[in-house]
């Protein structure tokens, strides 16, 4: 099953994601509530030649116009989500 990926979040890459954009949905992570990803938030990989890159979601987790970034889906240089929220799943 897949998730809603709270921020920070790792990647396969062994990159992080962080957010760029502005909303107010959180899920609770760590004993803590985090900010989710969402559409566009960046990826920042450490793998040569790959940089930045946008975080580019599947669209299944949509909340007031937004699409939510879920466990497994890609950044733009490659890479997979891997960080995701326990109890907030998505199928």
């Amino acid at each position: 099953m897949r998730s809603l990926v709270p921020l920070p979040a790792m990647s396969s890459h062994g990159g992080r994601l962080f957010r760029c954009s502005s909303h107010n949905v959180v899920v609770g992570y760590g004993g803590g509530n985090r900010p989710c990803s969402v559409y566009g938030d960046l990826h920042c990989c450490p793998r040569k030649h790959h940089g930045v890159t946008r975080v580019f979601s599947s669209g299944f987790a949509i909340a007031g116009n937004r699409r939510f970034t879920l466990t497994y889906d890609h950044c733009g240089c490659g890479a997979r989500i891997l960080t995701r929220a326990a109890n907030t799943y998505c199928g």
